[in-house]
């Protein structure tokens, strides 16, 4: 007896300080790393300890027996500390959302609930049946009857709560998907045992209850792969040859930034005064393809007036393009004086005399680019020079 009190004196005089420095000195430098163990780490100092402390001295030292009132407040007091540090260690371990540390085990939010609720109610049941020795099995019968009351009267949260549970088997989208339920398109911010929140495109928070999503087919872009494929249709003049199209197409793809693959140029039909194509591709997610898109279509518009492309017309404007193209053929001599004036005001066209720069004008083409394309690449042969008269170009080089 008098060994057993000096192992259990030597424990609670040099154990519980020694350990208590130490656990408090680990959860400072945690804390000031901002790691997710340091809230763990100063719970278990403050809360737990103590109380755990005292409890050894009551029944090891002072010789307490169990079933005092006092006894059972102080180990209840001990079960609670015990929860609230539990809780703050399942939210180190089990993230919601992107995990930071490699041990960490990213789960639903759904999920993280149930075992937050499971670790309560497991820790309560222990302290009610063993600490205040109640019998849990009466307290089940009566809970049995009082459930299916309150399941008819809650009917709908159930259903919710069940949907969110088979949702969460199924796993058909995580947290950062975008999704299409319905006529509805939006990205998943979060999942509960209640409900699905979307961030539509209007930017505009949707909530949809579980027990309405099991009901609805559910698209998700960012699944089996997270590159997301788009297309969109084209057409130009029946003139013009779809050889040349698929070539104009690929150049400006290739020059865009974002995208997986090649492109597929289509085509799709001979219209009355035009021939369609479906131009597709892949980009690196669901919103990088609407960037990528934009982009391709903004570049053709330039590269098909560089490359003598005609974007077609309805068949009851061809008298409207007939007088434009006479017009703009009265005015082309106009168009070329202009092009003489200016020639004439560059500084290193001063010593060249007007007949060469209006014959110089005669064999120059005009060209048009948009914001971000390719003018010459390097290496490339290029017959004659480039002279920018609005806008602005950035030279770069390779490093060799």
């Amino acid at each position: 007896m008098n060994q057993s009190l000096l192992v259990w004196g030597c424990i609670l005089i040099f154990g519980f300080p020694i350990l208590t420095i130490i656990i408090g000195q680990v959860g400072e430098s945690l804390r000031r790393r901002e790691h997710p163990l340091a809230p763990f780490l100063q719970q278990l100092q403050r809360f737990v300890l103590p109380p755990l402390s005292i409890l050894a001295i009551v029944r090891k030292i002072l010789g307490v027996q169990e079933g005092g009132i006092s006894l059972q407040i102080l180990e209840t007091l001990l079960g609670i500390a015990i929860i609230y540090t539990s809780l703050s260690l399942l939210k180190a371990l089990l993230t919601p959302g992107q995990k930071e540390y490699f041990w960490q085990i990213a789960v639903p939010n759904l999920l993280f609930q149930v075992v937050r609720a499971s670790v309560v109610l497991g820790i309560v049941a222990y302290i009610i049946a063993n600490i205040w020795n109640i019998d849990l099995s009466q307290a089940a019968a009566a809970l049995g009857v009082g459930s299916l009351v309150i399941a008819l009267a809650l009917q709908d949260t159930l259903s919710n709560l069940v949907s969110g549970f088979l949702l969460l088997a199924d796993s058909p989208f995580k947290k950062g998907d975008w999704i299409k339920i319905g006529d509805i398109q939006g990205q998943v911010l979060d999942m509960n045992w209640r409900a699905v929140r979307l961030l539509t495109w209007e930017e505009d928070l949707l909530v949809i209850p579980n027990g309405s999503l099991g009901k609805q087919n559910i698209l998700n872009y960012n699944q089996p792969t997270a590159t997301s494929g788009y297309y969109f249709t084209i057409s130009f003049s029946r003139n013009d040859s779809p050889n040349l199209v698929k070539q104009v197409v690929e150049e400006i793809y290739e020059q865009i930034t974002g995208t997986v693959g090649p492109v597929y140029v289509v085509l799709k039909s001979f219209n009355d005064f035009s021939i369609s194509y479906i131009v597709w591709f892949s980009a690196e997610g669901y919103w990088p393809k609407f960037r990528v898109a934009r982009e391709l279509r903004t570049r053709l518009y330039y590269a098909a007036k560089r490359k003598g492309l005609t974007i077609p017309y309805p068949m009851e404007y061809q008298y409207v393009m007939d007088f434009t193209e006479l017009d703009e053929r009265k005015s082309k001599p106009e168009y070329q004086q202009q092009l003489v004036e200016y020639f004439l005001s560059l500084p290193y066209f001063l010593s060249v005399s007007s007949q060469v720069i209006t014959k110089l004008v005669q064999n120059t083409t005009l060209e048009y680019y948009g914001t971000g394309e390719k003018i010459i690449q390097e290496g490339e042969f290029v017959k004659g020079f480039y002279i920018i008269q609005n806008g602005n170009a950035k030279l770069t080089l390779k490093d060799t």
